[in-house]
């Protein structure tokens, strides 16, 4: 079974000792109540994505990534600049070769 992006986050050693329900309402939901169910992570997940946040108004963005990123997939980057351009928002993407971050 493949598991979604926020369930690889709270498995990975950045937070071996600590469960996944207070990881989740710590660090990706803070302030939020804990999700229960695989549906309310993703749909909390989809609300507090950057590529949800962008509207026409939103400043020019530099994205800069590297292609040696273990945490986030350039996959995210690519999104993120397709959304920023389907909503008129100035926007660059640069990849760094051998590079994180």
């Amino acid at each position: 079974m493949k598991m979604t992006y926020a369930e690889n986050f709270i498995r990975s050693a950045n937070a071996p000792q600590i469960s996944p329900g207070v990881m989740m309402k710590n660090i990706i939901f803070p302030g939020q109540a804990v999700p229960r169910t695989p549906e309310q992570v993703r749909n909390q997940l989809i609300k507090i994505s950057p590529a949800h946040q962008v509207k026409e108004d939103s400043p020019p963005f530099l994205l800069l990534h590297g292609d040696a990123d273990p945490i986030v997939p350039m996959q995210k980057s690519q999104v993120f600049y397709e959304k920023l351009k389907s909503k008129g928002v100035d926007a660059q993407l640069r990849s760094e070769e051998r590079r994180v971050g």
